[in-house]
């Protein structure tokens, strides 16, 4: 299930020190210059166009509980139909940042 999530919400769970996992599709200069952070946040980087190719490539760098809520960010929201995809063939609930 892909669910959209805001700006807010975001900031309210790392404030409160909630786990979060996140896939940043940004390009790597962009998730060099900022990305986000937090006590319980870990984010891996993998590019747009990479996961366009599949996601098999990068499962081992994603959580093996499949009930961890994957959240993800990209410049220009176009993860949402390819999360979507990705959540039904591997079971892993997805979250889009808004």
């Amino acid at each position: 299930m892909t669910k959209i999530i805001s700006v807010k919400e975001v900031a309210n769970k790392i404030i409160h020190g909630e786990k979060m996992f996140i896939v940043d599709a940004r390009n790597a200069e962009e998730f060099a210059n900022w990305r986000i952070e937090g006590k319980n946040v870990e984010v891996v980087n993998i590019p747009y166009f990479e996961i366009l190719d599949g996601v098999e490539p990068f499962l081992d760098r994603l959580p093996k509980d499949k009930n961890t809520t994957i959240y993800s960010v990209c410049a220009k929201g176009g993860l949402v139909g390819v999360c979507g995809g990705t959540a039904r063939t591997s079971r892993i609930s997805k979250r889009l940042l808004d």
